[in-house]
């Protein structure tokens, strides 16, 4: 019975442990997406204020070109 005992405390305590392995690496994972949308928000952000200038300085082929960037970091930006 001891033995029993022993074996269920131990499988508890390691699936314990995978819960908290599997938790700490979702909370990772969640972290590296936050930063990549950020990072790609930032970089959209300048690119659609280049352009704007570019637009307002009449330099129409410059400004697509940056557009075109936009699209190719977030196809569906609008």
């Amino acid at each position: 019975e001891l033995e029993r005992f022993l074996a269920d405390e131990q499988r508890n305590y390691d699936e314990r442990i995978i819960r908290e392995k599997q938790l700490e690496i979702q909370q990772r994972e969640e972290e590296r997406i936050d930063r990549i949308r950020s990072t790609k928000t930032r970089q959209i952000d300048a690119l659609m204020s280049q352009a704007e200038e570019l637009v307002g300085e009449q330099r129409l082929d410059e400004a697509i070109q940056v557009l075109e960037q936009v699209l190719a970091i977030d196809p569906q930006n609008e």
